[in-house]
């Protein structure tokens, strides 16, 4: 995949996930979640039942905790949160 073609389709998963911005009780489907990280390089690497651990070269995991294939947007948010500190959004 062509890097144009790859920062397009972040930022559309981006757009996406930003229309759902978290509200109570407000979850996303873990699959969206799971192609959003991947987007930006991280990868699953292993699943502690609820959580599913991400990780990049250099970075400390991320443990997100998932429910009947749901994760709750805050999570979504803070990870969002943490690529635009770091300029990657």
């Amino acid at each position: 995949m062509s890097h144009r073609r790859s920062r397009l389709l972040r930022e559309r998963q981006y757009r996406h996930l930003k229309e759902k911005e978290p509200t109570m009780a407000q979850s996303v489907d873990f699959k969206e979640v799971l192609e959003f990280f991947e987007s930006y390089g991280w990868k699953l690497q292993k699943i502690y039942e609820p959580y599913r651990v991400f990780v990049k070269q250099g970075e400390l995991p991320w443990l997100i905790p998932v429910h009947d294939k749901k994760v709750d947007a805050e999570y979504v948010k803070k990870f969002k949160e943490f690529l635009e500190e770091r300029g990657e959004i």
